[in-house]
């Protein structure tokens, strides 16, 4: 990488520059903002000279790490043939490439892919799609479920869907129509979970165009779906007519240590919604993998289903994605996040920080629970602030949650670096307050090394 010093721009950097900052009060971090200049690998050069790993994979998006060649080059070829070609009434190479690499890919049946801009986009899509199909079929079904966790968007029919506070109701969403089911998958609930589903689907089965689940929670705190749970959702389906929608967009094409998540657990879904890894965060992209009987139904309507967006399917974004997944099974990346993940469970129970209380997730999607005050179910924002903060600090980035942390780093990750990113991490929390520890140990956490051959 190149010296910070070499990369000059903006006068100004700080939260309080008019770029408007998703998902982040500006109240509380003006001044503080973190910006990236350059990447290579698994690590980050900030404008400050610090370099980071990336624990995050950017947004759980860079699957495959910065500047990957086969990427690069499958862009820049893109580049001097066509950059861009629209699907209304039309198509490009590739884009109907990878909507047959996709149905190859995609679930056992899979039939039909659409192509959107992005995860949001791609749940809003199927969500549509579900309604359309009921409406083919002479059914009048109102209700779409959601589990109480869920996070789907932040675009007016996906937060809707969205459990997560987003202030909604100051955005004008409206939750008109959506049921929300109690989330399975924090052991003594699970039973409570099943029960309500059961319950629900007896007395509104006939209402319920679709089910929208991620088969693992990534926002909520990476909580993984109990696979008894996911085969009961799927006997309920068949049995009342309703659809279910897998929301992959985070766990998709790998991360949890299978190729899909959704099908591992028994879910079998009518509509698989995939975009964060699939151009390994390049370029903005999203699709809905359409099972053949949903796509069957869809074509027995009177009316084309006319959704879809100028951007969808652009011909760069396309080309991405088709490198991307080549790479993804060439390296046969679902069975290495299976190991990485494994290797990472071991190393945290074998030390478990104090202030830990669970461990949760699947392959190289990993949460970890922290205490919260005496008498508190969950940590406190400052907390998980504190941790995030020491864990840059120390030179790993890492994810918050309403529970903790988490850590999604890249697929190809360096074995070595990630375990020294742990290792880190739980540095980090050995030394934070939690419940019977009175005061922070002043004794500044390891910082990560990286080196040339590691970041690649």
């Amino acid at each position: 990488m190149r010296p910070a010093s070499v990369h000059s721009g903006l006068e100004s950097l700080a939260i309080d520059h008019p770029l408007h900052h998703p998902m982040t009060d500006r109240t509380l971090f003006r001044g503080a903002a973190r910006t990236v200049v350059e990447g290579e690998g698994d690590v980050e050069l900030d404008r400050a000279g610090r370099v980071s790993v990336i624990g995050t994979s950017g947004l759980w998006n860079v699957a495959l790490g910065h500047r990957r060649h086969e990427v690069d080059d499958a862009v820049r070829g893109q580049l001097d043939q066509v950059a861009y070609a629209t699907l209304f009434r039309g198509q490009s190479v590739p884009a109907v490439r990878l909507a047959q690499r996709l149905i190859e890919l995609g679930p056992e049946g899979t039939g039909r892919a659409l192509l959107c801009t992005g995860g949001a986009a791609g749940v809003e899509t199927a969500v549509m799609l579900a309604h359309r199909v009921a409406a083919n079929c002479g059914q009048r079904r109102d209700l779409v479920a959601v589990l109480s966790d869920g996070y789907h968007g932040t675009l007016i029919g996906s937060a809707a869907l969205t459990g997560e506070d987003l202030d909604q109701a100051l955005d004008g969403v409206s939750s008109d129509g959506v049921l929300r089911l109690p989330t399975p998958g924090d052991g003594r609930a699970d039973d409570e979970a099943t029960e309500v589903l059961l319950e629900t689907a007896a007395l509104l089965g006939g209402r319920i165009a679709a089910v929208v689940v991620e088969p693992v929670l990534g926002s909520a705190g990476v909580l993984d779906l109990p696979d008894s749970w996911c085969r009961t959702l799927r006997e309920l389906a068949d049995r009342h007519g309703f659809l279910v929608i897998a929301d992959e967009v985070a766990t998709g094409l790998g991360r949890t240590g299978h190729l899909w998540a959704s099908t591992a657990r028994g879910l079998r879904p009518d509509l698989l919604v995939t975009s964060k890894a699939l151009t390994a965060g390049y370029l903005p992209l999203g699709a809905v993998l359409v099972s053949q009987d949903v796509a069957r139904a869809l074509d027995r309507g009177s009316a084309p289903f006319l959704h879809g967006e100028t951007q969808g399917g652009n011909p760069l974004a396309c080309a991405a994605a088709l490198a991307t997944l080549d790479v993804i099974v060439h390296e046969d990346l679902p069975a290495r996040a299976a190991r990485l993940g494994s290797a990472a469970a071991d190393l945290i129970d074998e030390r478990w920080p104090a202030a830990l209380t669970r461990r949760t997730g699947a392959g190289l999607m990993i949460g970890l629970h922290l205490h919260g005050a005496p008498g508190a179910q969950r940590p406190s924002s400052d907390l998980v602030g504190a941790v995030i903060g020491r864990c840059a600090d120390a030179g790993v980035i890492v994810h918050g949650s309403p529970r903790g942390i988490s850590l999604f780093p890249p697929l190809t990750i360096d074995e070595s670096l990630w375990e020294r990113s742990v290792r880190t991490v739980l540095d980090v929390l050995e030394r934070i307050p939690h419940p019977g520890r009175a005061h922070v140990r002043a004794v500044p956490s390891r910082p990560v090394t990286t080196s040339k051959e590691q970041s690649r």
